[in-house]
């Protein structure tokens, strides 16, 4: 798992994350963070219990969601690759179906003007950045 994080709602989410240069596809990444949401959702139990223990959160029992997260320069790479179609409308209703048959909400994330700091000298780590949808709306956003 890249980021595991709690949702405002105390939903857990399993964050993947993809760097400009790589080249897995955006349907890897979502197969990626899918996988990586069953195994969180299998081991939920005990991570709620973790996560109540040291940061006094409260997590739901709900499948986790999942974010694909990447610089706008990894999705433009795809977008801009004659090769690979209308990946985008196929992903992003992949997505919703999967959210309509098991309840699993997926979101694509493009990031742009980041910079990140890594937290040394006592610091706390911090990232800053500019958020945006890769490409779609999520289904009733």
């Amino acid at each position: 798992v890249d980021l595991f994080a709690v949702t405002p709602s105390g939903r857990a989410c399993v964050i993947e994350l993809k760097a400009a240069r790589g080249s897995d596809t955006p349907l890897k990444a979502l197969l990626e963070g899918l996988a990586y949401a069953a195994i969180a959702q299998a081991n939920l139990a005990s991570i709620r219990q973790e996560v109540q223990e040291c940061y006094d959160l409260e997590i739901t029992s709900d499948f986790p969601e999942v974010t694909v997260v990447a610089p706008e320069a990894y999705w433009k790479k795809f977008r801009d690759n004659p090769a690979a179609g209308d990946w985008e409308s196929s992903l992003q209703d992949l997505a919703d179906r999967i959210q309509d048959s098991v309840g699993v909400s997926v979101s694509f994330v493009a990031l742009s003007n980041t910079s990140f700091s890594y937290g040394l000298s006592g610091t706390r780590p911090s990232l800053d950045s500019t958020i945006a949808c890769a490409f779609a709306l999520r289904k009733g956003s």
